[in-house]
């Protein structure tokens, strides 16, 4: 199984980040909740019915009647955590949690993805007007967002490390940002 992982993020890394038709390894290795159809999050907890179909705990807790989506067998009173694919999802390269906005790093290690995501270049930031718009932007948009909506202020924008920095120039107009 590790071999497997390791070969899909080379193809992946050799593709240039990935390919359509699976966006992350948790895809590829068909570690999705059935409900949600999201990968199962590191650090939550993997339940499962009787018959072994995992569910996130997120899902497991939304439930209306406590059956399980695939089977629709009757869960147990107590929920049947899988340590077994809790630590596989541990094990796993993870996904940037930006990729739905264009990211397609995949970290090998928790250190390195809580690093990446910190300087993401798809990350949301606030918008360089905050102190006159409320908007969050994915910052690899903060240029295009600034001149649509703010096109009578003028920001130096930084970006050090991952720690932003904006000048305005001119008076902020009145009017408001959508974001």
């Amino acid at each position: 199984m590790e071999q497997q992982v390791q070969q899909m993020i080379a193809t992946k890394n050799a593709n240039g980040g990935g390919n359509d038709d699976a966006d992350s390894v948790e895809e590829q290795l068909g570690l999705d909740c059935p409900v949600c159809l999201e990968p199962y999050a590191r650090g939550k907890s993997i339940l499962q019915c009787k018959n072994g179909h995992l569910i996130c705990s997120g899902c497991h807790a939304k439930l209306t009647y406590k059956d399980c989506p695939v089977c629709r067998i009757k869960y147990e009173a107590r929920p049947i955590r899988n340590l077994f694919a809790e630590k596989m999802v541990e094990m796993l390269p993870q996904s940037c949690r930006f990729k739905n906005r264009g990211c397609r790093e995949v970290c090998p290690t928790q250190e390195g993805y809580d690093r990446h995501v910190k300087v993401c270049y798809h990350r949301t930031v606030p918008c360089p007007g905050n102190l006159f718009c409320a908007g969050v932007i994915p910052f690899s948009s903060v240029m295009e967002h600034t001149l649509a909506a703010h096109s009578k202020q003028f920001f130096a924008i930084n970006d050090i490390n991952g720690l932003l920095s904006y000048e305005v120039s001119s008076p902020p107009d009145s009017r408001t940002c959508s974001g």
